[in-house]
């Protein structure tokens, strides 16, 4: 799916769309080639964790945020962020979602045994296992293991990002 402003692709693992498609919530890993503005979004929350490559300095309206492996990043898509590559191209691992309507997180997780409460999974870095409800799943790099809302979760080995994210309840209209 290309970017916003065009300046790139992303590569989309899940999402909650409406009847005309736009998402409530998304999540994508995106390939960063060169340095350049991200795309500004209006009412947009935006976490960030790189998956590959060696650095990417964001600066976020005029700070500057380093942007390394296992940290993650966040910032509000109305913010004014461009991307400055360490040492050449990147790949990040990115959850955007509308902060009216939903809510996200997105961690980083190396510890084994660790229980994830999340609704998806990305192997970082080579071969993960995860077990879902007993049953042991291997994730390869920049794989993902989808649609575990309500599973029994845990990170046997390796490094993966988790992510999960809730859709807010919708307020009723008003009558007239």
């Amino acid at each position: 799916m290309p970017w916003a402003n065009g300046g790139g692709t992303s590569y989309e693992i899940a999402s909650d769309r409406d009847a005309q498609g736009e998402w409530t919530w998304r999540i994508a890993l995106a390939p960063v080639l060169e340095d350049g503005d991200f795309s500004r979004m209006h009412c947009v929350d935006r976490k960030l964790l790189l998956v590959e490559g060696e650095g990417l300095q964001l600066t976020i309206d005029g700070k500057v945020s380093p942007c390394r492996p296992g940290v993650v990043v966040a910032f509000r898509g109305e913010a004014h962020t461009s991307a400055t590559l360490a040492r050449g191209p990147v790949v990040d691992l990115g959850l955007m979602f509308h902060r009216k309507k939903a809510k996200g997180n997105l961690w980083f997780e190396a510890q084994p045994g660790a229980v994830l409460d999340a609704d998806v999974v990305v192997g970082i870095g080579g071969d993960a296992q995860i077990e879902v409800d007993g049953e042991l799943v291997v994730i390869e790099h920049k794989d993902a293991a989808v649609q575990l809302a309500g599973k029994v979760v845990v990170l046997r080995r390796g490094v993966v990002a988790a992510i999960a994210v809730a859709v807010l309840p919708t307020s009723p209209t008003a009558a007239p």
